[in-house]
């Protein structure tokens, strides 16, 4: 009887490894930068957005719109269009910020929302899914904002992974106020995991 026992948890062990085999991991970084307001930095990525006025109390309202496209990576092609019906999770860990190219004379910051939007989402945010805040970052040389998701996981994974399927990419959208009128380049790193079966 033992026996029988021991071998049930050896074929449990087996089962659960084979399982474990056929999900296969890619961890891969998208890179976007974008001019921050600024007219003479050049574009490089997909961002959208402009300055609003500047108000009477000297603040620029901000509303930056990201493409992410991850089919625009190259190791990432041919595994997305072949594993769709198999994708298991689209996971994005964490984002970071950095600043560059400041031509700010005076001392500038920025704070606002994060959040995601479905490629086809109505662009007055109203389906939007906040994931985070920007809180004063400021807009000097070598300014950085590390952004960790884990905590948003639960409902930013299955957000993800239902996007992907459907569109294949997502936006990530900044709103919120400027002190000033800053002029940089803003460097966005998102840190995200594909998760596929075999």
């Amino acid at each position: 009887m033992k026996y029988s026992k021991y071998m049930f948890r050896c074929l449990l062990l087996l089962i659960a490894s084979a399982l474990v085999a056929c999900i296969v991991n890619i961890d891969f970084d998208m890179v976007e930068k974008i001019p921050l307001f600024g007219g003479d930095v050049s574009v490089h990525g997909t961002a959208t957005g402009t300055v609003q006025n500047v108000n009477v109390s000297g603040q620029t309202s901000i509303n930056k719109i990201i493409l992410i496209d991850p089919t625009t990576q190259p190791d990432l092609q041919a595994n997305l269009q072949s594993t769709k019906n198999s994708l298991n999770n689209l996971s994005m860990v964490s984002i970071d910020f950095s600043i560059a190219q400041s031509t700010n004379p005076d001392p500038v910051s920025i704070s606002g929302s994060i959040a995601v939007r479905t490629f086809d989402a109505p662009t007055d945010g109203s389906k939007d899914l906040v994931i985070g805040k920007i809180d004063n970052l400021a807009i000097t040389n070598g300014a950085q904002l590390h952004l960790d998701l884990a905590d948003i996981k639960k409902k930013l994974d299955p957000f993800l992974t239902t996007e992907i399927k459907t569109n294949s990419k997502f936006y990530i959208v900044i709103v919120g106020q400027a002190t000033g009128v800053p002029d940089a380049q803003l460097t966005i790193t998102c840190h995200l995991s594909l998760a596929y079966g075999m």
